[in-house]
């Protein structure tokens, strides 16, 4: 490898954060993404484990981890605040004179990202479908109204 100007850990960083938002991006379009050369994306995701899929995915699990993990406590910390008992959030003041249905669809969004990251179900849906019994009904009414009509 060339020895050149090192690089930043800003230029690092932003490496990885294309990573983590594209994980199918080649390393051609992080270099252009990034305006880094190729050599130095290169050596870099490979140093960092992004080029061995087993560490890739225990580092993309690990990343998901800690964004549940503040993604809960901001959404618990949004509640306190809701409800008054605010404990430790910088800007009290401004999330104070925030207006309440801004601050439930946020902690709401929140919630829905949390729950997507871990693997629970974002929405609820409930399926209707006919009970045996409704359908039995249905056939002998069905059969009475074909007797009625002749057909």
């Amino acid at each position: 490898m060339a020895q050149g100007k090192k690089t930043s850990e800003a230029d690092k960083e932003r490496i990885k954060a294309v990573v983590y938002l594209n994980p199918l991006a080649s390393q051609t379009d992080i270099s252009r993404q990034t305006n880094i050369p190729l050599t130095t994306v290169h050596e870099l995701l490979k140093q960092d484990g992004f080029l061995d899929k087993d560490k890739f995915d225990e580092l993309r699990d690990a990343k998901k981890q800690e964004f549940i993990g503040k993604a809960f406590d901001l959404a618990m910390e949004t509640l306190d605040v809701i409800g008054e008992k605010i404990t430790s959030l910088k800007d009290i003041e401004s999330l104070k004179k925030a207006n309440i249905r801004d601050l439930t669809t946020a902690l709401g969004t929140l919630y829905d990202k949390q729950a997507l990251a871990s693997g629970e179900p974002t929405t609820i849906t409930e399926r209707k479908e006919a009970t045996p019994d409704l359908v039995k009904e249905y056939e002998e009414k069905l059969s009475k109204l074909k007797q009625m009509t002749g057909t």
